[in-house]
């Protein structure tokens, strides 16, 4: 049973967590796939238990779940430290970031299977049992399923898993068929670990890891499963540290770049590096409030034109309708 819920949860509009562990489905084998779990958290007080009781309420036996907390200052340790007895293990102490927190758990982890849940999002009911049926499957390395986005109003959409190879995520920012999201992405946590841990980023450590992961072990598995719900809100790194994005994607591409290992794609790694740097430069343009909007669109038109592999694509072609119909942003 799980601890008494403290206070309301901040759902997604429409979803209710199970008030009593879902059912066994049928056909999966013993032993089951021991699958670890890692909440890195920080002054997420206001989303934690709802991640926490997402986590715990899968009724999934082989569950391995750590809550990593940098020291918060908020409520956050008397929110983790209600749901102790349920947990695998926690901690809460200063640390250098939300890949500090991620490695932290890692390295306590002794499951099968490994994925981090931010303390934002939500585990979706059912989520394990399903990772764990596809598992069973056959021979995989790399699960990838659905994750629905929203916000305080509502549905923001969905990314499907799809695509998911080296070259294509070298090329994501091009039309290359990749598409996917963190919180329903499962590794094998030796495969992980074997595939080399870069700690340089923080923004993008999410995707460099994937690149090394994949380039190892190739096998996906892709499920049309919903298997998170992403949340935005103002304080999520993905909305209030936009710009830093874009510098570490090119420091990523770049680092690639100088390895041996990945030198049968440096066409694809530079063409990949000129497209997100052409973005830089179309982010630019967007948010220019001074030139006048036929002079930033000229500009822009000018350097599609001058490299068309890596820039003339469609969010080209979206800022051009922006700039000339709107001014930018």
């Amino acid at each position: 049973m799980l601890p008494e819920r403290l206070k309301p949860l901040l759902l997604p509009r429409g979803l209710r967590l199970p008030e009593t562990p879902p059912r066994r489905p049928a056909g999966l084998r013993d032993p089951l796939p021991t699958l670890t779990v890692v909440t890195p958290s920080y002054n997420q007080a206001a989303y934690l238990e709802t991640t926490i009781r997402s986590v715990l309420g899968q009724g999934y036996p082989a569950l391995e779940y750590f809550v990593i907390d940098g020291g918060s200052s908020d409520a956050s340790r008397s929110i983790i430290e209600h749901y102790a007895p349920a947990l695998s293990g926690w901690v809460s102490e200063r640390d250098r970031g939300q890949v500090d927190a991620i490695l932290k758990g890692l390295h306590r982890a002794t499951g099968d299977w490994f994925i981090w849940i931010n303390s934002d999002d939500v585990l979706a009911p059912g989520a394990l049992w399903t990772v764990a049926a596809a598992i069973q499957q056959g021979e995989v390395d790399l699960i990838g399923g659905v994750t629905q986005q929203f916000d305080a109003h509502g549905n923001r959409g969905k990314v499907v898993c799809r695509q998911l190879d080296v070259r294509s995520l070298i090329l994501e920012q091009l039309p290359s068929g990749c598409r996917w999201h963190q919180p329903a992405i499962w590794m094998r946590r030796q495969a992980m670990i074997d595939s080399g841990i870069d700690t340089s980023s923080h923004f993008r450590f999410d995707y460099e890891l994937l690149i090394r992961y994949l380039h190892r072990f190739p096998r996906v598995h892709y499920l049309a499963d919903t298997l998170a719900y992403f949340r935005f809100h103002s304080e999520s790194k993905t909305i209030s540290t936009g710009p830093r994005f874009r510098d570490e994607h090119l420091d990523v591409l770049a680092r690639l770049a100088r390895e041996p290992a990945f030198a049968e794609y440096a066409d694809d790694l530079s063409l990949g590096h000129r497209a997100v740097a052409w973005l830089q430069q179309v982010d630019a343009l967007l948010a220019d409030r001074v030139r006048p909007r036929f002079e930033r669109l000229a500009e822009l038109l000018r350097g599609a034109r001058a490299d068309p592999d890596a820039r003339w694509t469609r969010n080209t072609r979206r800022a051009a309708r922006r700039i000339a119909l709107k001014g930018g942003r």
